[in-house]
């Protein structure tokens, strides 16, 4: 939620970061705990920073071992600090 905020603070108005970001919680516990997606966390001196989603690939012409990144989120506010 705070990459939303660091990203787009000069660009979305903070009413509308705020709003989206009260629904943000139930989604990424939705992503996190999902049975559907292989997930990887990032962690930075023992801190979860964030989480990537893969899965395989959608397109029928593609083989069952290609993967696609289905989500990625990183908590910049973190890594610039």
């Amino acid at each position: 939620m705070r990459s939303w905020e660091a990203a787009y603070k000069d660009i979305i108005p903070a009413d509308f970061i705020r709003e989206k970001n009260a629904s943000r919680l139930a989604l990424w516990c939705q992503l996190i705990t999902g049975e559907n997606t292989t997930k990887y966390f990032i962690q930075t001196d023992g801190l979860i920073i964030g989480f990537i989603n893969i899965d395989q690939a959608g397109d029928d012409a593609l083989n069952d071992n290609c993967y696609e990144l289905q989500r990625r989120t990183l908590d910049a506010y973190t890594l610039r600090n």
